[in-house]
């Protein structure tokens, strides 16, 4: 979603902003990836996640991205985030380093 690369253009803001420019215009430019705007709607039910689920420790940027991976039936992410395993998703990267090997 456009708020992930919200957060990777933050997160690389000092250390690697071309890297996060690259990135984010691939994102864009990438025929089989579908950047998903987040618009009033979208970011409302994000709120009403966010708001519900104060036992868990996550961020409106996960919530907005549940939502999404829900309403177009995805059940895999590109994340070591353990946010995404509470949710009932399967945190792809989390498995790759379980096993033992090293992600970079």
């Amino acid at each position: 979603t456009e708020a992930v690369l919200v957060e990777v253009g933050n997160a690389l803001a000092r250390s690697n902003r071309s890297a996060a420019i690259d990135f984010i215009d691939g994102c864009y430019s990438t025929p089989n990836i579908k950047v998903v705007s987040v618009d009033h709607v979208l970011l409302r039910h994000a709120i009403d996640l966010y708001q519900s689920r104060k036992d868990k420790e996550w961020g409106l940027t996960d919530c907005i991205s549940f939502i999404v991976m829900q309403d177009h039936g995805l059940g895999d992410a590109l994340t070591t985030d353990e946010h995404f395993q509470q949710a009932g998703f399967r945190a792809l990267l989390r498995e790759v380093t379980t096993n033992g090997v090293e992600v970079t």
